[in-house]
């Protein structure tokens, strides 16, 4: 490709005889928030598509096996209020209704949360929930939709880039091996693609930044170890230098821990992984005793996940708004769950 410019005539040429498949209505990605999009499409439409990159579904929101315990959350994830209470507990009504998900409020209440989107006011009136069965239930509950609703799922398609006609009638998707013509296209708003490409010699860029969040699990196997302070999630974590957030979730009756590691205990890892893992655990014991932990043996197992975003500033999340728009792509805001679920509350009620 000559310069970065690449016309649609020039690409069919190019492609020979590989054949491009055809469809109606392509989402890229597989969170809970593309998941449910797909099936607000798929009430009017019957030829709907979901591209995901990974072999599993979710987003950030897909879980993992923890040695021999499977499908686990290996993110700290919360249902995080959107412009009102009103609209927090009609999505939580909806996670209860439409996705038959079962909820419970958290006890204790997180604390130290940062929400922007939201006044204090309105804050004040929140009881924060989540769901039994957490992430792997809400996947497993939206792919029993998927189902339902007839929509394709297709795995391991990396998106390489997005071109557009002369006329703006035609779009076609290149993956790593195939390709795909779509009437109308959605794009996450972290999709982790940089150009554009118009048919009239014409590209559009906008850059992101790889962001790698390291994730610690940690099981604790000492059942009869009775703790001070007692938490379910910490956004902003105060009590040590090595974690950003954690919560805790009874998986199966047991106890784990969840925590987002700071950039300094990345570094550490990359020194010994074993040394910063036991200072990472030596915090956390501190902090559940409220006293400086003794050094009684306690058992414990643990195990790193990683998972890469795309983030991208003010300016480029402005430019990537501005150039799905002009090239008639569809973007949506996967930033949150509850979010997305308050902006679309009647039409997802409508869906299901």
């Amino acid at each position: 490709m000559k310069n970065g410019q690449e016309t649609w005539k020039r690409y069919n040429n190019r492609m020979g005889n590989q054949k491009i498949k055809k469809m109606k209505i392509v989402l890229v990605g597989s969170s809970p928030a593309m998941l449910l999009q797909a099936l607000i499409l798929a009430k009017k439409n019957n030829n709907v598509q979901v591209l995901e990159k990974k072999n599993r579904l979710g987003g950030s929101w897909k879980t993992s096996d923890f040695y021999n315990i499977k499908n686990i959350e290996t993110g700290t994830h919360i249902f995080a209020p959107w412009k009102n209470a009103k609209l927090f507990f009609q999505s939580k009504k909806f996670l209860e209704t439409k996705l038959k998900l079962k909820t419970f409020f958290l006890k204790p209440q997180p604390v130290r949360i940062i929400n922007k989107h939201i006044t204090r006011k309105e804050l004040a009136k929140i009881k924060y929930f989540y769901i039994r069965g957490g992430a792997n239930q809400l996947v497993k509950n939206l792919i029993s939709l998927i189902k339902k609703k007839k929509i394709k799922i297709f795995f391991n398609k990396k998106i390489k880039k997005v071109l557009v006609d002369s006329r703006g009638k035609k779009r076609l998707i290149l993956c790593d091996k195939s390709s795909i013509e779509a009437d109308k296209i959605y794009l996450p708003l972290f999709v982790d693609l940089t150009n554009f490409y118009y048919s009239k010699k014409k590209r559009y860029v906008t850059n992101f930044k790889s962001k790698v969040s390291k994730h610690l699990v940690i099981e604790l196997l000492n059942k009869k170890i009775r703790f001070k302070r007692k938490l379910t999630y910490i956004q902003k974590a105060n009590f040590s230098k090595f974690i950003d957030r954690v919560c805790k979730f009874n998986f199966k009756n047991k106890t784990i821990y969840c925590l987002r590691l700071s950039e300094i205990a990345k570094r550490g890892l990359k020194e010994s992984k074993k040394k910063q893992i036991h200072l990472i655990y030596k915090d956390l014991l501190n902090f559940l005793f409220q006293k400086k932990y003794d050094g009684k043996k306690i058992n414990f197992r643990a195990k790193i996940y990683t998972y890469n975003s795309s983030y991208r500033n003010i300016e480029n999340v402005v430019k990537l708004k501005t150039f799905t728009k002009l090239l008639g792509l569809n973007l949506i805001d996967t930033s949150e769950i509850i979010k997305y679920i308050s902006q679309n509350i009647k039409q997802l009620n409508d869906s299901l």
